[in-house]
C-alpha cells in the first residue's frame, strides 16, 4: 500500500492557513488513513522546512504517537523518508531502528541522528538482521566496532 500526501499549495507565503487548516483537520479525525495522512503531511512539511530545535520536543511527541498508531507500509516508507534527515526526532528514530528489519534498514544504514549509544541498544537488543545493518554502515566508532566483536555474531 502507497499512501501519497498532497497538501493544498498555498497561493502566496501568508496563505499557510490552507495546508494548516488540512493538518487541522486531519489531527481531529480518528481514522486510520487520516492518521496515516496526518503522519505524511508533517513529514513533507518538515522536509520543505526543517523545523527549530525549540519545537523539536513536542515535534518527536507527534511523531511518536502516529507512527505507533499506523501500518507497517507507513512506517517503511517515513523510514526512508527519514534516513537522512538531520531534523527527525531522535525518539522517533530510535522506535523506527528497532522496528521490523524492513523499516528499520533505511535508518539503520544512513541516519545521521544515531549516536553510538542507539546503535548499540540496536546491538543488544534487535535481530541478528538489524546487527548486520550497523555492522554495514560507514565510519562506526571504535565503541561501537567492539560491541560487534564481542557479540561475536
Amino acid at each position: 500500500m502507497s499512501v501519497l500526501v498532497q497538501l493544498s499549495p498555498s497561493g502566496s507565503p501568508g496563505d499557510a492557513a490552507a495546508p494548516l487548516g488540512e493538518l487541522l483537520t486531519l489531527a481531529r479525525s480518528r481514522t486510520g488513513d487520516d492518521r496515516q495522512r496526518l503522519l505524511l503531511a508533517i513529514t513533507a512539511l518538515c522536509e520543505a522546512n526543517p523545523p527549530a530545535e525549540e519545537i523539536s520536543e513536542v515535534l518527536g511527541e507527534v511523531f511518536l504517537m502516529l507512527a505507533q498508531q499506523v501500518e507497517r507500509d507507513v512506517r517503511r516508507t517515513l523510514a526512508e523518508r527519514l534516513a537522512t534527515a538531520d531534523w527527525a526526532p531522535h525518539a522517533l528514530i530510535n522506535l523506527l531502528a528497532l522496528d521490523e528489519i524492513e523499516i528499520a534498514r533505511p535508518i539503520l544504514a544512513s541516519s545521521p541522528m544515531l549516536q553510538d549509544e542507539d546503535l548499540i541498544v540496536v546491538l543488544v537488543q534487535a535481530t541478528i538482521e538489524h546487527q548486520i545493518e550497523v555492522a554495514r554502515r560507514p565510519a562506526l566508532s571504535g565503541r561501537v566496532a567492539d560491541v560487534i566483536i564481542d557479540r561475536a555474531e
